[in-house]
């Protein structure tokens, strides 16, 4: 027998419980968005898999944090990020721009390209790189 959506525990409850009740504003925002439109919807959101959002909101994730709460403030809080190659833009664009191939013929992504590696926003740094 399944429980109805009232029934059920909201994530946002258990972020706050696993959290020690002080849960980062991102992740948060990561539980606030698995309750309002699912953890299948949001994974699809921020492009991580379900099970890590589970894991995250439960304080049980292993892998790097610091990735998924990139992904989060891109995807959910609408972060801004000073680009030096591009200007203003939201952290999903920084995201994008980040992941893009590299094509000879267009002056923008070979300047990305040069660019992006060595960004501060760049998400395969550590924070201790940051």
């Amino acid at each position: 027998m399944s429980m109805t959506f009232a029934e059920r525990t909201r994530y946002e409850d258990e972020a706050r419980a696993a959290w020690n009740g002080a849960p980062a504003a991102w992740i948060i925002a990561l539980a606030q968005a698995a309750d309002t439109d699912g953890v299948k919807a949001t994974a699809g959101a921020i492009g991580y898999s379900a099970t890590t959002i589970y894991e995250v909101i439960r304080a049980q994730y292993k892998g790097s944090l610091a990735n998924v709460e990139t992904a989060c403030r891109a995807a959910l809080m609408r972060d801004r990020v000073p680009c030096p190659v591009l200007g203003e833009i939201t952290g999903a664009e920084c995201l994008k721009a980040q992941s893009r191939k590299v094509r000879p013929v267009n002056s923008t992504e070979v300047k990305l390209a040069r660019r992006c590696p060595r960004c501060i926003y760049n998400k395969g740094k550590s924070n201790d790189q940051r």
